[in-house]
């Protein structure tokens, strides 16, 4: 009698347990065309989130570039004066990859023509447009201002004129990739043309030996 209670309690027991697992993982039955819609679903959002933003076209380059110029003096003052200088420039993608915004500082220094002294700086801010020629060759158009302070000075004939104006900049460049590196290479073309009118400074033309990174 005992024994036959205590087979009778496991199989009630087991039928109670099975009845709630039963119920706690319910099954569901789907047709080849749900299943389908299912996963397509799971695709859609698995994509959603994956999806690449504005941010991820943002590219940031910094570059270093040795300068040629030229640089008009009004007449009766001093010959124009072809010098060297340094420029350090920051720039980035405009959530595209054909524009972009670049920031550069260009500092000549002192540059002298016989007794007379120029010392120039400049603060320059472009937007441009870029694009690919082949496959590791481009071109890079922009349009900006910049700040120009120059002074020249001549202590022999005792002159010593300074400003700082804005001028309207225009530049053309061409630079060209190097394979497996982020970095490039090139020349850039500008030109500077005062906003408002000077005594002394009558703009300015250039040519940048450039060496930039992506990154």
């Amino acid at each position: 009698m005992t024994t036959s209670r205590f087979f009778l309690s496991i199989l009630l027991f087991l039928a109670v347990t099975h009845q709630a697992w039963s119920q706690t993982y319910e099954t569901e039955e789907y047709s080849y065309e749900e299943l389908l819609d299912k996963i397509k679903t799971k695709q859609k959002k698995y994509i959603k989130k994956t999806a690449a933003t504005p941010w991820d076209q943002i590219y940031i380059y910094p570059s270093f570039a040795v300068i040629q110029a030229y640089t008009k003096i009004a007449d009766g003052l001093s010959p124009s004066f072809y010098h060297s200088g340094l420029q350090i420039s920051l720039g980035m993608d405009l959530f595209s990859e054909h524009w972009y915004s670049e920031t550069a500082f260009r500092n000549f220094g002192a540059s002298k023509v016989e007794s007379k002294e120029l010392f120039l700086k400049e603060l320059d801010f472009k937007i441009g447009h870029k694009n690919t020629i082949t496959g590791a060759l481009e071109y890079r158009i922009a349009l900006g201002v910049s700040t120009r302070t120059i002074r020249l000075s001549d202590e022999i004939a005792g002159i010593h004129q300074e400003s700082k104006n804005p001028a309207f900049i225009s530049s053309f460049g061409l630079l060209s990739s190097l394979p497996n590196s982020p970095l490039l290479l090139g020349l850039e073309f500008n030109y500077r043309s005062l906003l408002v009118a000077n005594d002394f400074d009558k703009g300015s033309m250039g040519l940048n030996f450039i060496f930039m990174g992506y990154f």
